[in-house]
């Protein structure tokens, strides 16, 4: 996965938002996001690249005994990514995010679509 550092720059210079804040604060999202992934390691650390803007997720190997012994690459695939935003519009119906990009609104309904819907029966009180 890769972030456009030129995009974080604007916000720095724009919000005024130190990208020294900035990008520790991405880490952490994609780190909990990883979390939430299927086969994910309990301990692990994300590291985005300052230059390129590349995020590479490190996992700790861990021996038998419970010792760390080093890091390895275990970035999920980009077939990971969340949905594309829905087709058929320029932007985002919930909060105006462009279509190529993918944004919370877009892939939280996207994934709830599963979720059954509310009982019929109307409840009353008494």
């Amino acid at each position: 996965m890769d972030i456009d550092m030129s995009a974080l720059r604007l916000l720095e210079r724009e919000r005024e938002i130190p990208l020294d804040l900035l990008i520790p604060t991405i880490e952490q999202a994609l780190l909990v996001a990883y979390h939430k992934t299927p086969g994910a390691f309990e301990k692990a650390r994300a590291e985005l690249d300052r230059k390129s803007g590349h995020v590479t997720i490190w996992a700790t190997e861990i021996d038998d005994d419970g010792a760390p012994v080093g890091e390895f690459e275990d970035t999920p695939p980009a077939s990971a990514a969340l949905p594309p935003a829905p087709r058929g519009r320029s932007s985002c119906s919930a909060c105006a995010t462009p279509r190529t990009t993918t944004c919370w609104a877009s892939s939280r309904a996207a994934r709830a679509s599963w979720w059954p819907a509310p009982s019929s029966r109307a409840t009353t009180r008494t």
